[in-house]
């Protein structure tokens, strides 16, 4: 067995929340194994409107709970997130759908740099997942995280008396733990109930930059390209292309202009720099505030204004 499988029914597929890179590992090992039951590290009252949300993709939703302190905790319904991609595959193929998270009235989020997963295109998911291990800080007894993985301990548990190959998605800061408390049969919390189930809501054409793991673009070319069934191994490389092309001809529409600099030899330059500043930046994939930076210095404002709204 590999270092994900936690027992002879269950196992792991951890990921980083919001990365396309995980999203597609999670589609590709879910839809070649013989899964029976497929677990998510989300509370069970979502189940419904997470779901409700699948259903409707493409269309974007958040599945949305109050808590008592007055924030929301959301799930965006996001086909790049890997989670996400998960239930829409179990929903599709038949597959048993669990909930298996601890309910709270207030989450706790984390915060964590991690590498850029583009690197998954290079080294091994094992390989990338064993190395996050050595930065994986524990999480403190009694505290929601450690509530959690001992929750979700208990849950595999339950699971394996009715189900013979279970996969687990979890975050990759949950996976040891989870690993810990199952084989130690670690003691575990009852669930206080939440003080409102989750709601759901559409998001705003404008916002949707702010809900998404990808560019709002890039996740439309992923969608396509699952219609027409191609390869989405270099949609966001690809993708980057396409916004400065689209970019272009907002720009020149926009402007009216019949004369101008950009160029497939300007592009390439374009690229080049921000090839060079993202590497500055200790990543691999752009981010939009590189792409619009680099566009003001090659073409000024105007052109920096059209990438934005490509």
């Amino acid at each position: 067995m590999g270092i994900f499988y936690l027992s002879k029914k269950i196992r792991f597929l951890p990921v980083i929340h919001g990365s396309a890179s995980f999203t597609r590992i999670i589609r590709d090992r879910l839809l070649s194994s013989s899964t029976d039951c497929l677990a998510v590290s989300l509370p069970l009252e979502f189940q419904s409107t997470v779901e409700d949300g699948i259903n409707r993709l493409p269309q974007i939703t958040l599945c949305s709970q109050k808590e008592s302190s007055g924030s929301y905790n959301y799930v965006p319904i996001d086909p790049c997130q890997p989670v996400i991609m998960a239930l829409r595959i179990a929903s599709q193929e038949g597959i048993s759908r669990k909930f298996i998270d601890y309910s709270c009235d207030n989450y706790e989020p984390r915060k964590i740099n991690f590498p850029d997963s583009y690197a998954l295109r290079h080294m091994s998911y094992e390989k990338f997942c064993a190395t996050l291990l050595l930065s994986i800080k524990r999480p403190e007894t009694k505290t929601l995280h450690d509530k959690r993985a001992r929750w979700i301990a208990y849950q595999l548990h339950q699971l394996e008396m009715d189900f013979k190959n279970i996969t687990v998605i979890c975050s990759v800061l949950d996976w040891p733990w989870i690993k810990e408390a199952y084989n130690e049969r670690k003691p575990y919390d009852k669930i206080i109930s939440p003080l409102e189930n989750p709601k759901i809501f559409g998001v705003v054409k404008e916002t949707l930059f702010f809900a998404l793991a990808e560019f709002p673009y890039i996740t439309y070319l992923n969608e396509i390209y699952r219609q027409q069934i191609k390869s989405d191994k270099e949609v966001v490389v690809d993708g980057i292309k396409e916004i400065l092309i689209k970019a272009r001809n907002i720009y020149t529409k926009k402007h009216k202009l019949r004369f101008h600099n950009l160029t497939s030899q300007t592009f390439q330059s374009y690229l080049q720099y921000v090839r060079n500043l993202t590497l500055m930046e200790s990543r691999l994939t752009p981010d939009l505030y590189t792409l619009i930076t680099t566009a003001k210095q090659f073409s000024g404002d105007p052109f920096a204004i059209a990438v934005l709204e490509a």
